[in-house]
C-alpha cells in the first residue's frame, strides 16, 4: 500500500511527451513542496539559496548547482530558503513504451523499485552533470527541436548514471505502515475539509491518539504540525484565488477558513514572508513583465 492520500494524480506535459519542467521562487503560490509522491522520476535543480530537501524522510542540504534525483514513488517535501529551483518531472516508461527489450531491462527497474538512482549530484566538470543540465535546458522555454535534444539528454543521463555506478540493485521494501496510514488518512481528510472548522481534537478523535502524539508523528512525515499543514493549504488556496480570479482577499480568507482576518494576516507573513496585499502587487509585477 502506497501514501495514496499524498498522491499526486496530476499530468505532466502531454499524452505522447509527459515530461514537464516546473520553475519555482519565492512568488510562486506552491513555493514550498508539499509532502507528496508520484510514479514519475523528479529530478530537482537548485539555482540560488537553500533547499532542503527530504526524500523517503532523508534530509539533504542542496545548494546552488546542486541537482537531485527523487526517484519513481519515493515519498519528498521541500523546504526553500531563498531559493529558486526547477522540478523536471519524467514519466520515463516512455523511454521503453516502443523501444527494444534492451533499452526495458535499463528504465524498467528504476520503475518498478529493484534499482534506485543515487540521490544527489553536486556540481560537477562531468559528462553526467553536462546530460542533466542540457535536459533542463532543452526544456527550459521549448524551442524548436526540443523533444529531440530533450531525449538524446534523458539517454545521456541514463547511460551516465549506470557506468558510474550510480544506479543501485535494492530490495523492495514497504513504504506503508500503520503510522505512515493513519498519518496519510488524516491528511486526505484535511485536504477534502480545511475550509471548515478544524481544531487538535477534531483530529485527536478521528486519530485515536492523542493530541501529543499526534502532532509528534505528523510533524515526522509531513514536516509540519497538523494546524501548520492546515494553514500552509489555506494560504494556498488563498494564493491563488487571489491572482487567478475578482476574490478580494477578505473572502478568498473566509472561503478557505479563515474566521479571523487578523490570525489571517499574520499566518499569511508567517508562510509568505510578506502581507496578502505585498503578494499580489509583487505577482502582479511580474506578470507584466
Amino acid at each position: 500500500m502506497k501514501f495514496n492520500a499524498y498522491f499526486e494524480n496530476k499530468q505532466h506535459g502531454s499524452a505522447d511527451f509527459p515530461i514537464a519542467l516546473y520553475r519555482v521562487d519565492k512568488y510562486h503560490p506552491q513555493y514550498t513542496m508539499p509532502f507528496h509522491w508520484h510514479n514519475e522520476l523528479e529530478i530537482v535543480r537548485v539555482y540560488s539559496g537553500l533547499l532542503e530537501l527530504f526524500i523517503d524522510n532523508i534530509p539533504y542540504k542542496l545548494y546552488p548547482g546542486d541537482i537531485a534525483f527523487i526517484n519513481c514513488r519515493s515519498t519528498h517535501r521541500a523546504t526553500p530558503q531563498n531559493c529558486r529551483y526547477d522540478c523536471l518531472v519524467c514519466d520515463i516508461s516512455m523511454l521503453v513504451k516502443k523501444n527494444s527489450s534492451a533499452l526495458a531491462s535499463y528504465i524498467n527497474p528504476l520503475i518498478n523499485e529493484s534499482r534506485r538512482i543515487n540521490s544527489v549530484l553536486q556540481k560537477e566538470n562531468s559528462v553526467l552533470y553536462y546530460a542533466v543540465t542540457s535536459l533542463f535546458t532543452s526544456l527550459d522555454g521549448a524551442s524548436e527541436y526540443y523533444e529531440l535534444g530533450t531525449m538524446s539528454s534523458l539517454f545521456l543521463m541514463f547511460e551516465q548514471l549506470y557506468k558510474r555506478g550510480d544506479i543501485l540493485t535494492v530490495a523492495k521494501f514497504e513504504k506503508s505502515t500503520v503510522t505512515a496510514s493513519t498519518v496519510a488518512g488524516l491528511a486526505e481528510w484535511i485536504d477534502k475539509n480545511y475550509s471548515d472548522r478544524i481544531t487538535l481534537k477534531i483530529l485527536s478523535e478521528k486519530s485515536g491518539i492523542t493530541p501529543n502524539y499526534l502532532c509528534r508523528i505528523f510533524k515526522e512525515y509531513t514536516g509540519k504540525t497538523p494546524i501548520e499543514y492546515i494553514n500552509s493549504i489555506r494560504i494556498e488556496n488563498v494564493c491563488s484565488e487571489i491572482i487567478w480570479s475578482d476574490k478580494s482577499i477578505t473572502a478568498a480568507a473566509i472561503d478557505n477558513g479563515f474566521d479571523n482576518i487578523s490570525y489571517f494576516c499574520r499566518v499569511f507573513k508567517s508562510i509568505k514572508g510578506i502581507s496578502a496585499k505585498e503578494y499580489i502587487k509583487q505577482n502582479t509585477e511580474l506578470q507584466s513583465v
